[in-house]
């Protein structure tokens, strides 16, 4: 039976993270790379992976995963990450997806196939969803003169409320 893991949280206790380290590395070519040419210090490979699955299975592009990983405790959770730590950022995050596909190398599909394998497994499934950003307009405010409530109330309507509805919604008869 497989069952549904809800929240991110709880896949830190059912996948171990740290298969995925040689695998990425592989791919990435770190093992090639002559670090004495300097460079800035790359963030873990296995956290940026934790945020292409954070990606993936939100469907949220560089930029929307970057600030969902800033703006929600339970990414930096799932991440490993304490307010104040560095964050990816997008550029991070793209930069990390090139070379997985460079060459042909096919690696993020390899990498998230080996980790649908883990979560079946373990009995469990993953659904792709979205994250769905509430927006907040201010609506216009329209107030009664003195006159125009007096006609309220005596039971008449004002000569200016011959609108539509809108109109009357917003004079609050």
């Amino acid at each position: 039976m497989t069952r549904v893991v809800k929240g991110i949280n709880k896949l830190w206790k059912v996948i171990d993270w740290e298969l995925f380290r040689e695998e990425l590395e592989s791919i990435l070519g770190y093992g090639q790379r002559d670090w004495s040419k300097g460079g800035r210090s790359s963030i873990d490979r296995v956290l940026m992976f934790k945020a292409l699955v954070l990606q993936k299975f939100h469907g949220l592009s560089d930029e929307e995963c970057e600030l969902q990983i800033r703006d929600r405790f339970s990414f930096m959770i799932f991440l490993g990450l304490h307010p104040g730590e560095v964050v990816p950022d997008a550029r991070t995050i793209w930069d990390i997806k090139q070379p997985l596909e460079q060459d042909g190398r096919d690696g993020a599909r390899k990498l998230f196939e080996r980790f649908e394998q883990m979560l079946t497994e373990r009995g469990l499934t993953g659904r792709e969803g979205s994250i769905v950003d509430a927006s907040f307009v201010e609506a216009p405010r329209q107030r009664n003169s003195r006159k125009e409530n007096e006609q309220i109330k005596e039971g008449e309507r004002p000569e200016g409320f011959k609108g539509g509805k809108r109109k009357r919604a917003a004079k609050r008869l």
